[in-house]
């Protein structure tokens, strides 16, 4: 079967000398069973900025170097009957490109309960085509993202007793295509559960989002499931995505400086 394999780990921390957080992110996108790959890099940038007791505003910024391939001689051609001797002689070779992206986004935290989220990305516009002369510069894309927290404001030390509520709302706008993602988690700790729906601007459902997570002494473990739901007359069947993913909090123990905590959606 034709398989679709992502790798994505992480890394992230604050700098008191740089007065705000790096991170890096490390990607690789494997579809075809190894006849497409795509790898990227990113290094961030977030500085915040304390506007007031119930305000934190941080700017973002990233730059990506990003590495697509296609590896041709997997490839079965139309025309190349694989139980019989075919007497086509095609060949095409194994290519592989460069490229740099840029990104930058925007943060606002409100009473430790609200966060708003605004993204753009492929500033720069690169062009991403492979295996042809022809150019084409990828539209940039607009994210928008809301997350609330019910209750808000709480002490880390209850968290353990704690269940909240937390909803969010996700717009993506790249060109003429809008997708909406909508929908809750539910944290009873040290478990989570959340279902999430995606829709286009005509509210055709597109995907449905379940999420199961647990968290224990700074690790979360969380499992999700997309299934995706085709149109009626794309004759096609349901197909789903797997994903796993590990996240670990680091203690922060610089006694010079007290940083407040920030409560963020867990996925």
């Amino acid at each position: 079967p034709i398989s679709y394999v992502s790798y994505y780990a992480s890394y992230d921390q604050y700098v008191n000398w740089l007065e705000g957080g790096i991170g890096v992110n490390i990607s690789r996108d494997v579809q075809g069973n190894g006849v497409f790959s795509k790898t990227a890099m990113d290094l961030m940038y977030s500085f915040p900025i304390e506007i007031n007791r119930d305000l934190i505003v941080s700017l973002g910024l990233q730059a990506s170097l990003v590495q697509k391939k296609l590896s041709a001689s997997d490839l079965i051609l139309p025309d190349q009957n694989p139980y019989e001797n075919s007497t086509q002689q095609e060949f095409i070779p194994n290519q592989a490109k460069l490229y740099p992206d840029f990104s930058a986004g925007t943060t606002f935290r409100i009473k430790e309960q609200y966060q708003i989220n605004f993204s753009v990305y492929h500033l720069n516009k690169p062009n991403e085509m492979i295996g042809t002369e022809q150019k084409f510069s990828t539209p940039v894309s607009c994210n928008i993202q809301f997350f609330g927290r019910f209750p808000g404001n709480q002490n880390s030390r209850s968290e353990k007793s704690t269940t909240t509520l937390q909803p969010g709302l996700m717009a993506q706008i790249q060109k003429a295509n809008t997708y909406v993602g909508w929908g809750s988690n539910i944290t009873v700790s040290p478990f989570t559960g959340g279902i999430w729906l995606r829709n286009n601007l005509s509210m055709n459902l597109n995907t449905f989002i379940f999420l199961a997570g647990y968290t224990h002494s700074g690790l979360s473990l969380v499992y999700s499931y997309d299934l995706w739901v085709p149109k009626n007359d794309q004759g096609i069947k349901n197909y789903g995505a797997h994903e796993v993913t590990f996240i670990y909090l680091f203690q922060y123990n610089d006694p010079r400086k007290k940083m407040r905590i920030v409560k963020c959606p867990k996925f």
